[in-house]
């Protein structure tokens, strides 16, 4: 009976890590060189992903080809059509895609459709806690590539040098009253999630958002960052909130300049999953994996910011060990994404 018990506690013990390994997608009857040989066979993967997103993964892909004999096909559409797609592909039983990619809170509503598979590469853990955490890694089965630091951009042609803002709460002055370009934080996109992220600060919150809607910026109903960068590069306004990092690395020898405020910033997260029912799946596997490897990490640090902390973005002081981020639940109800855009219909009235 010792020995029976001694093997049940053994047993009980092993419990927690077995269950981890199911988590990643690792089993006795598919370990990784398996999945490795049989992705190779297939020979192929097909990623369903936004143009911005695909056009930065490309560079990171010929050394996947070149390391594993597997051409990857990519599609290029908006990231609300990559949901659309997979979804009538699920839903139809023939699934085309292996990969989708798209912002974290876009694929955890595909998760919630169903329409991906729960599956996470071994080296996930090897990217920042935070991350995943705010992913809803590993419930949901996504694997974050780059982050978007939301910062403000400023024209440094119409702002004076003495009175350019360090910080978020000096859009405060009555000085910047009209002359700011803000996403609209009253429904999905860059713009709610600074709102989101403000809110968190505690020496910001609701306070600051109901006074700097006191200064009436201009809310961009749609275009996002894009169209705010491009209005403060054209000097429609001397500033635009929020603009991602991304959009200014591409507009060098222009008069703007991003300022990562003083208090943190927000970001957002590009991730990808492996599309449920995909035809090559082993493929799509082994492609996850290689994108959060050193090598990958590195070159998508030429355009964006790593998901991997202790690689180098665009530029130094854009890298996860440098920059402060403001962290938050992206992955919410309906119900709590409602109550966030209704707060903020209060705040800066109803669209």
């Amino acid at each position: 009976m010792g020995e029976v018990t001694i093997v049940r506690k053994v047993f009980l013990a092993l419990l927690p890590v077995v269950a981890a390994m199911a988590g990643l997608g690792i089993s006795q009857a598919a370990s990784w060189e398996q999945i490795v040989a049989e992705a190779k066979k297939e020979g192929v993967v097909r990623l369903y992903t936004q143009d911005a997103m695909g056009q930065m993964l490309e560079k990171a892909l010929a050394p996947f080809t070149e390391r594993y004999g597997i051409k990857v096909e990519s599609l290029l559409m908006r990231g609300r059509e990559v949901r659309t797609r997979l979804s009538v592909e699920v839903r139809a039983g023939r699934v085309m895609g292996d990969i989708a990619v798209a912002g974290t809170t876009s694929l955890a509503g595909m998760w919630d459709d169903g329409l991906l598979e729960h599956w996470l590469p071994p080296s996930i853990n090897i990217l920042p806690p935070e991350l995943l955490k705010e992913a809803g890694v590993p419930e949901t089965p996504l694997v974050p590539i780059a982050v978007n630091l939301q910062g403000m951009l400023i024209n440094t042609n119409l702002v004076p040098t003495k009175r350019e803002p360090k910080c978020w709460r000096d859009l405060l002055d009555p000085f910047w009253r009209g002359k700011i370009v803000l996403d609209d934080p009253r429904s999905a996109g860059a713009g709610h999630s600074w709102f989101r992220a403000l809110i968190q600060i505690p020496d910001l919150g609701e306070a600051f958002h109901r006074r700097l809607a006191e200064n009436k910026p201009f809310i961009m109903a749609g275009g996002g960052s894009t169209e705010n960068a491009r209005m403060v590069e054209a000097g429609q306004f001397p500033i635009g909130i929020p603009v991602t990092t991304g959009l200014v690395r591409d507009r060098q020898g222009l008069p703007v300049r991003m300022v990562i405020t003083c208090e943190g910033i927000s970001y957002s997260v590009n991730g990808a999953a492996v599309a449920k029912g995909a035809p090559h799946s082993n493929a799509a596997k082994a492609l996850l994996e290689f994108l959060i490897s050193e090598e990958a990490q590195r070159i998508i640090g030429h355009d964006r910011t790593p998901a991997r902390k202790g690689i180098a973005g665009p530029r130094a002081e854009w890298s996860l060990d440098r920059v402060k981020i403001v962290t938050f639940d992206r992955v919410v109800s309906a119900e709590e994404r409602n109550k966030g855009y209704r707060l903020a219909e209060k705040l800066y009235g109803i669209r």
